[in-house]
């Protein structure tokens, strides 16, 4: 087994959090539809959150942490696999932030195993719990969005 420091792993996820800040943020300003952007920018904050609540639990700084049960839509199973890059369109990005919330929260959901105290284990637990639910609010985009019939 590869022994790997909690700090090393937190630097790591406070590391994809600040990406997935400017990936929302970006995406925010490639699109005119207000509600997509209003969504976007929340989602950019809760990563910014997310990138605060590591900081916080890194320093000995952080309180209680509550963890609320998320249900998981599962549109992004069906959708195809996308990368993006500067040409892609908003449906491409969401696709693509969908399928990435999904893996941050396999990611901490993982992480909350492999940890040795209660606290850390309810950090990525919390953590997990708060990507299904970006993914939930992105699917719900997605499907008002660019599922019309429904």
């Amino acid at each position: 087994m590869i022994n790997i420091k909690i700090n090393e792993i937190i630097d790591f996820a406070i590391k994809e959090e600040i990406r997935f800040q400017k990936i929302y943020s970006d995406a925010a300003k490639r699109t005119e539809n207000n509600a997509l952007v209003s969504m976007l920018d929340e989602l950019s904050a809760m990563e910014k959150s997310h990138e605060e609540k590591l900081k916080a639990f890194k320093s000995g700084e952080i309180g209680e942490i509550g963890n609320v049960k998320v249900q998981d839509l599962k549109i992004s199973e069906y959708l195809s696999d996308t990368e993006i890059d500067g040409n892609s369109n908003i449906q491409d990005v969401i696709v693509y932030a969908m399928k990435s919330e999904k893996k941050a929260n396999e990611l901490y959901t993982k992480l909350s195993g492999l940890v040795n105290t209660h606290a850390e284990k309810e950090l990525f637990l919390s953590l997990a719990n708060e990507e299904l639910a970006h993914k939930n609010q992105l699917e719900k985009m997605y499907e008002v969005n660019f599922m019309p019939e429904n």
